[in-house]
């Protein structure tokens, strides 16, 4: 559904007083929690030896925050042509994780085989759908440094 669509269900879910949309939006944005330089520096080590993808369930008004975020608080205006071969979001394909369907859609479109990548996700529902299908999984949880899993497990 688009932006306004999403906002107005939210608000229409509210009880008396409604919020307005901008409240909304600073409610929706107010999980995303920011950036590890860090990982930045790894994800573009990654992409010399691998082929990276992003796959996310996000949306429009995330996806304007981080842009806007990654702008101003690191200088960083190509995030997805930086750190990925390609980015597939649900909302645009129209299909939502765990949906094997959307799995099985980045491998035919990235033109990758299940039994040759590793999908990280921190969500076991996520995780039990990729493995599901043949792909390497690892449930990532926030806590841990996914940095040192990688050197741990020499990817």
């Amino acid at each position: 559904m688009n932006t306004e669509t999403f906002i107005w269900n939210i608000q229409h879910l509210c009880s008396d007083p409604k919020p307005q949309g901008y409240d909304v939006v600073l409610a929706w944005n107010a999980m995303l929690l920011g950036w590890d330089d860090k990982k930045f520096e790894f994800l573009d080590q990654l992409r010399k030896k691998y082929k990276v993808f992003l796959l996310s369930n996000t949306n429009t008004l995330h996806l304007e925050w981080v842009g806007r975020d990654l702008k101003s608080k690191h200088g960083i205006t190509d995030f997805e042509t930086r750190f990925f071969d390609k980015t597939y979001y649900s909302y645009e394909i129209g299909l939502h994780k765990p949906d094997p369907a959307i799995y099985q859609y980045v491998l035919s479109d990235a033109g990758i085989k299940a039994e040759e990548s590793v999908f990280i996700d921190d969500s076991m529902v996520n995780i039990q759908a990729a493995a599901a299908l043949g792909i390497h999984v690892y449930h990532h949880r926030p806590e841990k440094d996914l940095i040192e899993v990688f050197k741990k497990h020499g990817w």
